[in-house]
């Protein structure tokens, strides 16, 4: 049983770090590629002092569009190379460009963000390993143990609701700066599903152990 359940464990870790390096891999992409535009932009006019020199920071967006009914929408195509010939494509989802300049605001409320995501992993990791570590002791049913799923509850469902906020602006923030023809700006993918629901999943396993708790406490009594 120890054994499995190290395995499962060691998955869940696995899981946890290759979404938290892709996360910050995709993050320092952007960051990266934002400075170089930036800089190659201030080379060209070395000749401007830099206090009065404007630099134009770009931040990447992926959005999801559709098409507005009775409007006519922009057709694409992409080069199919087994028919050497163009194919039209339906655009659904696109990533664009747009300077922070516009909106400094949200440059800053999306870092403030970021430093508020990072302790609550780290909590989420840390409850997570003493609790494996209790269970392969032994002590599954305790009270340590309960509230430690439901604190894990609470941090994925605040990472849900940090993610979801951070969405939104970004939602706001590029209705505000872009506009295509044909096409309406979507929310989709604008709700982060997947922590509210991991965050659900944990409260339940908190009340699991919460009743085995209770009927282990009830049994010892009655002998």
């Amino acid at each position: 049983m120890k054994r499995r359940l190290n395995i499962f464990a060691l998955l869940i870790l696995l899981a946890l770090t290759v979404h938290t390096g892709y996360t910050l891999f995709y993050s320092w992409g952007e960051i990266s590629t934002a400075y170089k535009e930036g800089y190659e932009s201030a080379r060209k006019f070395p000749e401007q002092p830099s206090k009065t020199q404007d630099k134009e920071y770009l931040s990447r967006h992926d959005i999801f569009i559709r098409k507005k009914g009775g409007d006519v929408a922009i057709i694409d195509s992409v080069y199919n190379t087994k028919t050497n010939s163009y194919v039209p494509t339906d655009v659904q989802k696109v990533q664009i460009s747009i300077s922070e300049n516009e909106n400094p605001g949200y440059g800053i409320a999306i870092g403030i963000m970021g430093f508020l995501l990072l302790p609550l992993l780290l909590a989420v990791i840390i409850l997570f390993l003493k609790l494996i570590a209790d269970i392969q002791s032994a002590l599954i049913f305790t009270k340590a143990n309960v509230l430690r799923l439901r604190w894990i509850g609470v941090c994925l469902l605040l990472i849900g609701v940090i993610y979801t906020i951070g969405n939104y602006m970004e939602l706001v923030f590029v209705r505000s700066a872009v506009e295509i023809s044909g096409y309406e700006i979507t929310g989709e993918g604008m709700i982060e599903f997947p922590s509210l629901i991991n965050a659900m999943i944990a409260f339940l396993a908190a009340e699991i152990f919460a009743i085995g708790l209770r009927l282990k406490e009830e049994q010892e009594l009655t002998i």
